[in-house]
C-alpha cells in the first residue's frame, strides 16, 4: 500500500486558509492531530476536490483510499491509493470546514 501509493501536487490547505482568511478555512491543528484510521478527509489536487479514507498513518506520511469517482484526473481514481501530509486536508468528515461536502 505505502510504496504503491500516488504522489500528486497536493494543495495544501493550511496556507490557502492563511491567503484567503476571509473566504477559507481549515481544520485545526488541534483537528488534524486527532485523525485517525478510517476517517474520512478531503484533500485536493488544483483541479478537484475530493474524499479519502485515511488508511494508514506513519510519522507525517498519510496514506488514503480515495473515496469517490474524479472527473479531472487521468493519473488517479477512485480506489486507488495517495499519500499526503496532514496540511494537506481540507475537511474531515463531521467537521465541516470549507461548507463543501
Amino acid at each position: 500500500m505505502l510504496e504503491n501509493s500516488i504522489i500528486d501536487d497536493w494543495i495544501n490547505a493550511q496556507m490557502q486558509a492563511i491567503l484567503h482568511s476571509k473566504t477559507f478555512n481549515a481544520p485545526t491543528l488541534n483537528d488534524l492531530e486527532s485523525i485517525k484510521v478510517n476517517d474520512s478527509v478531503k484533500i485536493c489536487n488544483g483541479r478537484e476536490r475530493f474524499w479519502v479514507t485515511v488508511k494508514l498513518i506513519e510519522a507525517d506520511n498519510i496514506i488514503g483510499k480515495i473515496d469517490n469517482h474524479l472527473t479531472n484526473t487521468s493519473k488517479y481514481n477512485y480506489g486507488d491509493y495517495v499519500k499526503f501530509k496532514s496540511y494537506h486536508i481540507y475537511n474531515i468528515l463531521g467537521r465541516n470546514n470549507d461548507g463543501n461536502e
